[in-house]
């Protein structure tokens, strides 16, 4: 029965673990996953394909299905990026390019940053590398230029134009010219009557600002009328005139309130000018003070003091000592105001000089000055301090033999400039410069023609040898020449220099194949198996690389193997117990071996402690088992005497052994010492 229940319960569990499924209700991880999570039963068509990270992932993102991963697809073989999963791989084919300009790979299409045109310069219409047409136009400076400033191209230029007959400036180039003078109508007119150019011309004179013409030229002006000050003003303010005229005053009225001293003022006032008429009224209030020491009337805004006399006991005090030019200041206070009074004491000490010719005082805190006459001073004759020149005279000078100052006059006249020739612009005395006309020869070549500028051309004055400041153009440049296809630098003294078109058989190579000998820097260094310093594309040394060493005292180069002379000495392996071994490298030290220290262990090295191969003890002749120099047992047993089996033969030390009688014969077998019947006998033991 028990049973039967049990089997029972477990169909109905396992019915209801299946329950959720019944009417097609399956649970599935993905879209693309075919068996229910449920039931693992049921299958279905997925209902979207596996999805991976790239060709090479082996199991699916959503549902975890394993498959066999498939080879990356590339569009050419130097393409990075897989077409199908996009996963970059690590190397691939150098792209290859028509040339230096050349921008999209031949193979892929990938574009790179190329190098740009080269071209002999900004009117160069064909690059130097590959023969790429532009279109450029020549660059003059301005119409007026014959030569192109960038290549030197000539042309036919535009002629010089000035705005008038005045003007001595080109409009369009700016060239000078020699121009007439200006025209003015008169010495008051400030335009010129050509070109209208204004000057700072004499002003119009006038007797006075109500004078209607000019003194110097007859202009007219337009004056106002006379000017007055007021209505009632009788003298015209600009020329004189004299009108008559009479005031209107008004009411009398207080102006100033009656004071200490002034009785009040009254006034009254013009109504036409303002002018104003002043009278005293009254009489004056007088003074207020406070004691009969109080100097100040007490009165608002009177200012008046009178003479008292204060009351003084106590004796006069300094209040400044004296200086130079003052005498000492002695002061006392009134008892009954505490009024100051002031007195001379002793006079004053006058100044201190160092001689007659000292104009300063030396007594400390006097910055007194006196004036020291010609008479005072002991001077030297006259002597040429500075010598005449073109324009200023001779300046003589002489010095006071007390106090070393010096006075100046004027000696010879000034000399006047001084000329080579006609054409001498410079004065040859002070370089003074003057306006000449030169008498200029033929043109002859001031610059010859270079690569890239014409010929400049000059005139030289066949009086004085001057140059003519205005240049012309005259041969055409010459263009730049090169040795050979590479070569970057003009073979004329111009020394331009461009980007020569070098070629390199692959990204690595540094040597150009044109035969130039040009060595360009590696495109990524890349060590040399043999040595880890030098480059195997360049050949030369690689920055910042060094050897690798596992101990300090490698020898050998743990990656190369190349072999150094300063790596570190070995170090003895002292704590390890062998230090004829190196502590770090472990290996074999050069002509190191173990010494032993023979009054501590003669068989043992003394710095780690090792058994030194083939050392003995040397056994004391006194006591063969202890040796003789380091007092350690000397691995030496006892020789037994024939005569006596219990003592050593050698140093004749018991052996402590006892004689043997096995006979009972009372007779040692080995020694046939005398013994106790039958029994071990020790000599030393008591019978």
């Amino acid at each position: 029965m028990k049973r039967f229940l049990f089997c029972t319960l477990t169909l109905v569990l396992m019915l209801l673990a299946l329950a959720s499924c019944f009417g097609e209700n399956h649970d599935y991880s993905a879209p693309c996953d075919p068996s229910c999570n449920e039931c693992n039963r049921v299958t279905r068509e997925p209902e979207a394909e596996h999805t991976f990270q790239s060709c090479s992932d082996t199991e699916c993102d959503a549902c975890g299905e394993k498959r066999e991963p498939i080879e990356h697809t590339y569009t050419s073989d130097c393409d990075l990026v897989c077409d199908a999963c996009g996963e970059k791989r690590t190397s691939a084919a150098a792209h290859t390019y028509t040339g230096l300009c050349d921008a999209d790979c031949n193979a892929c299409g990938e574009t790179r940053v190329a190098a740009d045109h080269i071209y002999s310069n900004d009117c160069d219409t064909d690059c130097n590398f590959c023969g790429a047409i532009r279109t450029t136009n020549h660059v003059y400076v301005n119409a007026c230029a014959k030569a192109c400033k960038i290549c030197g191209a000539l042309r036919i230029p535009d002629a010089h134009k000035y705005s008038n007959a005045c003007d001595t400036t080109c409009d369009i180039c700016g060239a000078l010219r020699m121009a007439s003078n200006h025209v003015y109508a008169t010495a008051c007119d400030a335009d010129c009557n050509v070109c209208g150019e204004p000057r700072i011309s004499e002003p119009h004179t006038y007797d006075h600002s109500c004078d209607a013409d000019c003194n110097v030229c007859g202009a007219v002006r337009v004056v106002s009328d006379h000017v007055y000050d007021d209505a009632c003003d009788e003298i015209c303010d600009n020329c004189g005139t004299k009108r008559e005229n009479v005031h209107s005053f008004g009411e009398w009225s207080v102006k100033t309130a009656a004071d200490c001293d002034t009785p009040a003022v009254e006034a009254r006032s013009c109504a036409l000018c303002g002018a104003e008429q002043t009278r005293d009224a009254g009489e004056a209030l007088g003074h207020v003070y406070d004691n009969d020491c109080d100097i100040a009337c007490n009165r608002a805004k009177c200012d008046y003091t009178r003479s008292i006399e204060h009351k003084y006991t106590t004796e006069f005090t300094t209040k400044i000592a004296a200086s130079c030019t003052g005498a000492e200041l002695l002061h006392r206070f009134c008892d009954i105001c505490g009024a100051e009074e002031v007195m001379v004491g002793k006079a004053a000490m006058g100044h201190i000089y160092d001689d007659d010719c000292d104009a300063n005082c030396n007594r400390e805190g006097c910055d007194f000055v006196r004036v020291i006459g010609e008479e005072d001073h002991d001077f030297s004759d006259w002597a040429t301090a500075t010598p005449a020149d073109c324009l200023n005279p001779e300046i003589e000078s002489r010095t006071c033999g007390t106090c070393g100052g010096t006075e100046t006059r004027e000696g010879d006249k000034a000399l006047g400039h001084d000329f080579d020739n006609a054409c001498d612009s410079e004065c040859n005395r002070c370089g003074h410069t003057r306006q000449i006309t030169h008498d200029f020869d033929e043109w002859t070549t001031l610059k010859p023609a270079t690569c890239t500028e014409a010929e400049i051309e000059e005139q030289i004055c066949g009086v004085c040898g001057a140059h003519n400041p205005e240049t012309r153009v005259g041969d055409a440049p010459l263009d730049h020449t090169y040795t050979n296809e590479c070569d970057a630098v003009c073979d004329r003294e111009c020394g331009f220099e461009r980007t020569p078109p070098h070629r390199y058989a692959d990204e690595h190579d540094v040597t150009c194949e044109n035969g130039c000998g040009h060595v360009r820097p590696c495109n990524g260094h890349k060590a040399l198996e043999t040595n880890c310093l030098v480059c195997e594309y360049c050949g030369q040394s690689i920055p910042n690389s060094t050897h690798s060493y596992i101990y300090i005292c490698d020898v050998k180069c743990s990656v190369c193997g190349s072999t150094r002379e300063d790596a570190a000495e070995h170090w003895p392996d002292i704590t390890n117990g062998d230090c004829t071994v190196c502590q770090y490298c472990n290996e074999k030290i050069k002509d190191a071996e173990h010494k032993a220290d023979k009054t501590k262990d003669c068989t043992k090295c003394d710095k780690c402690g090792a058994a030194i191969e083939g050392a003995t003890h040397n056994p004391d002749k006194t006591n063969c088992t202890v040796c003789a120099e380091c007092g350690k047992a000397s691995g030496v047993d006892h020789t037994p005497d024939e005569t006596d089996c219990t003592k050593c033969d050698v140093c004749g030390q018991s052996r402590g052994t006892a004689h043997t009688d096995s006979n009972s014969d009372s007779k040692c077998d080995d020694c046939e010492q005398e013994t106790l019947p039958g029994e071990n006998w020790f000599p030393w033991a008591p019978l």
